[in-house]
């Protein structure tokens, strides 16, 4: 796909390593729909950074806690601000540690309708529109974690693995007309509030040597939007960590 013309939306592209990604798909020439839950401020920069490349913004709030007013607050924005979605990358997520054991019920919840429910829904309403405007590319951001889980956040790791399950369901379902894949990431930015220590233990446990970067990541997903004869994949980007 030539993504210049195209439109984007991007969840969850007000900070990190959604925001890169939106920055990267305006860089090649989209318009994009900059999708927030809580940071407004950041997202409205978002959008400004998006207008100073060329491109055209708008910025809209959802909380994927809630998949059916979610879904249909995106799709309004989407009619209302551009009238068609060429791209969906479902970037938006939820972290935490701990099992469905020790999580209490509405936790879980949320946990699954942020990182499973939410995308799923919000790739099958856009889908046939995709496919009846000549078609369309849709990037799920997953998680090593999906085949790896780790023990202490053993919760995300199950949301994990079941948006990557989804997403190569999603693109048999939605073939040839819509591409559906999905990216991996491993240690991306850092959670100061984490040991540094761990840190540490982490990058001597990856090939690379070091933690990805937002950039590592969009970059990757823009090379399979771009890419017309891949679907149903996973790409980790990791710095080889899945490999070990």
């Amino acid at each position: 796909m030539d993504i210049a013309g195209k439109v984007a939306l991007v969840t969850g592209s007000a900070v990190r390593v959604g925001r890169e990604t939106a920055l990267e798909l305006a860089r090649a020439g989209a318009d994009l729909i900059i999708h927030y839950r809580r940071s407004q401020p950041q997202a409205e920069q978002a959008a400004d950074a998006v207008r100073a490349l060329g491109r055209r913004a708008a910025t809209v709030q959802a909380d994927f806690a809630q998949p059916g007013e979610a879904c249909d607050r995106l799709i309004r924005a989407i009619d209302s601000s551009f009238g068609r979605c060429d791209i969906l990358v479902n970037n938006a997520s939820a972290y935490a540690s701990g099992t469905p054991n020790t999580m209490n019920g509405s936790d879980w919840a949320d946990l699954l309708a942020v990182n499973v429910t939410t995308p799923v829904m919000l790739a099958e309403r856009l889908a046939p529109r995709m496919a009846d405007a000549g078609g369309g590319a849709i990037v799920n951001m997953l998680d090593i974690q999906g085949r790896r889980p780790w023990p202490r956040y053993l919760a995300s790791g199950i949301a994990a693995g079941a948006l990557w399950t989804a997403t190569i369901g999603l693109a048999r379902k939605f073939a040839p007309g819509v591409r559906v894949n999905g990216v991996a990431p491993g240690t991306v930015l850092w959670n100061e509030q984490d040991d540094p220590a761990l840190l540490q233990r982490v990058i001597e446990l990856t090939p690379m040597k070091r933690i990805g970067l937002p950039v590592d990541v969009a970059k990757a997903v823009r090379f399979l939007i771009e890419n017309d004869y891949i679907t149903g994949q996973v790409l980790c980007v990791d710095g080889g960590r899945s490999m070990c």
